[in-house]
């Protein structure tokens, strides 16, 4: 039920994110596009070639980009082969050539670029980053060493290893909401996909990188790095049911998750210790001072969020934090609370996120009254 500020609080938030993740159709179109490219390319190819997703699109916290630019979806393409096989330049042009046929192939249905570490395939309303990579034989089975202009030696990586540590943070949510959402479909568990599964934590970050994305617009050469912010997120939350207590705690305890080591700060690869994400900030510590100064503006705009009082209140607070989604969060939030409460049928849905009407669910009906129980 939505009895209390802080439910709906987290079900306006939980609005406004949602306009912002990658619509259904346009998941199943990058699943089906990737899985297209990784057929061409493996298709008797002795390099065993390999592409699977990483970052957010893995991990289930895309959002669209502030400037209403497409999706950008991560991928790796792994080539079973040794470094001592090949080049860090070698790699790279090997995998281009193998994009540029497959663009070929495709009719030019389908945009190439070249950028530092990666090859970027382009379509209507998202594109994909191909990053060339071989195995790692230190971090078998899923670690994998990447090319870098910048620098001489291979990197060390586990997009794979990473997002099995992000969703074992979240394990237990996500598994009772499957459930519930199997429920509510009149279905077996294991035809939800997992990808329709939102947890508490990965709308967090979700939140988290929007918060970012505005404070940032204007300097996004400091922009934190989103496997930065995930990894803190990741090891701040504390398996809270609703979205704002779980972006306040998270914000709260944020820098409690940077270390300090022989004077240089450390957020370790929960999987790759020997890893930092925070590297950058050694060559460019201005970065390190506008990540600290965002999570200190982060936190007073929830505390001045919490302190509001009113709908309206509320609504012109986070949308000055976190944009114009929020009205239109607020709009169907609102339209949805009158209808559902005249009615008795508001609930929140714990699986998804958001309000339902009519949920299939047993919920508690929301007792008439006005945001944060004004009257």
């Amino acid at each position: 039920m939505l009895d209390s500020a802080e439910e709906q609080l987290s079900a306006l938030l939980e609005g406004t994110i949602a306009q912002l993740d990658i619509p259904p159709h346009l998941y199943r179109q990058a699943v089906d596009k990737y899985q297209r490219v990784a057929h061409y390319l493996g298709a008797g190819d002795e390099n065993h070639l390999q592409i699977y997703p990483q970052g957010s699109f893995r991990l289930g916290t895309v959002i669209r980009p502030t400037a209403d630019s497409d999706y950008d979806i991560d991928l790796v393409l792994r080539v079973s082969a040794t470094k001592e096989q090949t080049t860090q330049a070698g790699l790279k042009e090997f995998a281009g050539q193998r994009l540029r046929d497959y663009v070929v192939s495709s009719g030019g249905a389908v945009g190439l670029e070249e950028g530092s570490r990666c090859w970027t395939l382009k379509w209507s309303g998202f594109h994909m980053d191909v990053l060339p990579a071989l195995p790692d034989p230190v971090h078998l089975p899923t670690g994998i060493l990447l090319t870098d202009r910048d620098l001489y030696y291979w990197q060390c990586s586990d997009p794979i290893g990473f997002a099995n540590w992000f969703h074992g943070q979240m394990r237990e949510q996500f598994i009772r909401r499957r459930a519930l959402l199997a429920q509510e479909r009149a279905a077996q568990v294991d035809e939800v996909p997992a990808w329709e599964v939102k947890t508490t934590l990965q709308r967090a970050v979700q939140i988290l990188k929007r918060h970012r994305d505005i404070y940032f617009a204007h300097r996004q050469s400091l922009t934190p790095a989103s496997i930065l912010v995930t990894t803190i997120a990741g090891h701040a939350y504390g398996d809270h049911d609703y979205l704002f207590e779980a972006v306040m705690h998270i914000a709260m305890g944020m820098t409690q998750f940077i270390e300090s080591r022989n004077g240089v700060k450390w957020v370790g690869n929960p999987v790759l210790p020997q890893e930092n994400f925070a590297d950058k900030w050694r060559e460019h510590p201005e970065r390190e001072c506008a990540f600290f100064e965002w999570v200190a503006q982060l936190r007073r705009d929830l505390e001045e969020t919490a302190g509001c009082r009113g709908l309206d209140n509320v609504v012109e607070r986070l949308n000055a934090s976190f944009g114009p989604e929020v009205r239109r969060a607020a709009k169907s939030f609102g339209q949805q609370y009158r209808s559902g409460r005249e009615g008795g049928k508001l609930t929140s849905a714990a699986a998804t996120g958001g309000l339902v009407m009519g949920s299939a669910r047993p919920a508690a009906a929301v007792r008439p009254h006005n945001f944060y129980g004004e009257t």
